[in-house]
């Protein structure tokens, strides 16, 4: 079990770093505000997806790390649905930095275009934003799983 705890600290770790990131692109900051003054914001979404690519690579080991976990260590039921939802959170965080990622690559390439709105109303970073908002949600949700099975086991 001991290690299924080094992998969900880790896996923890990743997180922070990736909340980082978000608050970077999406909350008031020094740097943001600092690159849209001296319309450099394509390079800094473009920094932004280097690290957000940084991540994934790190999640990818892993969610490679949590599929080859000992049987021997999941013994009783409980560590079993740690497992379980370690797995799904560890899927849930990939897909919210893989929307993230997907977002500022769009914004470094063309903000402009991203942002405008089609002739339905809807701009492609509305819709991707939107997506991304979703992911977030299930994140959370699977947080708090992860919080209640650790607190009862």
């Amino acid at each position: 079990m001991a290690h299924i705890i080094d992998l969900a600290c880790e896996i923890t770790e990743i997180r922070s770093r990736y909340l980082r990131i978000h608050d970077a692109v999406f909350g008031l900051s020094v740097r943001r505000s600092a690159s849209v003054l001296q319309r450099r914001t394509s390079a800094f979404y473009g920094d932004r997806e280097r690290e957000l690519s940084v991540l994934e690579k790190e999640l990818a080991e892993m969610e490679s790390a949590l599929a080859e976990v000992n049987s021997d260590e999941m013994t009783k039921r409980a560590r079993n649905e740690v497992h379980a939802a370690l797995m799904q959170y560890t899927e849930k965080l990939v897909a919210v930095v893989a929307d993230l990622k997907r977002i500022c690559g769009n914004l470094s390439l063309d903000e402009a275009g991203y942002r405008r709105l089609s002739d339905t109303g809807e701009s492609r970073f509305r819709h991707d934003k939107i997506r991304y908002d979703y992911a977030i949600q299930e994140l959370k949700r699977w947080g708090a799983k992860m919080n209640e099975l650790f607190a009862t086991f």
